[in-house]
């Protein structure tokens, strides 16, 4: 099968309105699982033996993974005409939790070693602010350079 057809084949799929609709039920049930899978294991790395005792997490880990594959080949792109707000206080203050949450994180797990956790924790914080302020600022580029 050629290229071409292979593409054209593909498209087809995707707009079907019911592999189009499993695959947005199949991306939110995703999200819900993911959220959930990452809560439980902070709550397993913080407080040894919690969400072990009630569930397996493999088994949520084998769940995220078959359902993230269609939730990742049946996503939409968003359409050209959504106006994306610039970086506000609100993106600004949600990376700066997300630094701290993660540093504290990092200084906890780590704080038997001494003081090389203070260090580790600090690092880790300004690599979590950096990434995400990063990744803010290539969201907003990337939306300009589409619309040129």
């Amino acid at each position: 099968m050629t290229n071409l057809n292979m593409k054209l084949r593909l498209k087809s799929l995707s707009d079907n309105r019911f592999i189009r609709g499993a695959g947005e039920i199949a991306q939110q049930i995703f999200i819900i699982l993911l959220v959930t899978y990452l809560l439980l294991l902070l709550a397993e790395t913080i407080w040894e033996k919690s969400a072990s005792n009630v569930l397996n997490l493999n088994y949520l880990l084998i769940a995220v993974i078959v359902l993230g594959i269609p939730a990742v080949l049946t996503a939409r792109s968003k359409p050209a005409d959504q106006v994306k707000e610039p970086n506000g206080v609100k993106d600004i203050l949600m990376v700066a939790c997300a630094g701290i949450a993660g540093a504290v994180i990092v200084w906890y797990k780590t704080k038997d070693i001494g003081w090389p956790s203070v260090i580790m924790s600090i690092i880790s914080c300004a690599l979590i602010v950096i990434l995400s302020l990063l990744i803010l600022r290539e969201g907003d580029e990337g939306e300009d350079t589409k619309d040129k």
